[in-house]
């Protein structure tokens, strides 16, 4: 027979057990989100540095394309160092 603490202890322990798992899916949710944040970086920094490579073999002005780079390199510095990046996209 289970008496009230007991039931109140099995519960308890029920609702960390809980918790616990939530809080490693969230981390596990965040790591994985910022791995993609990162990928993403990196793609559209090969991106543009590939156009800035193929229009500087045109002779075509790609200034536009430099300031896009260094904007990702900044973005791209700031996700690795685990800082907030949305302050970076206000201009």
């Amino acid at each position: 027979m289970v008496y009230g603490t007991d039931k109140r202890t099995l519960l308890l322990t029920q609702i960390e057990k809980k918790r616990e798992a939530q809080v490693s899916s969230i981390q596990f949710r965040r790591k994985v989100l910022e791995h993609q944040r990162q990928r993403t970086y990196q793609h559209e920094y090969d991106r543009v540095k590939g156009n800035i490579g193929r229009l500087k073999i045109q002779g075509l002005p790609f200034s536009n394309h430099k300031k896009h780079l260094t904007h990702l390199k900044k973005v791209a510095q700031a996700s690795l160092a685990g800082t907030d990046t949305h302050e970076l996209y206000k201009k």
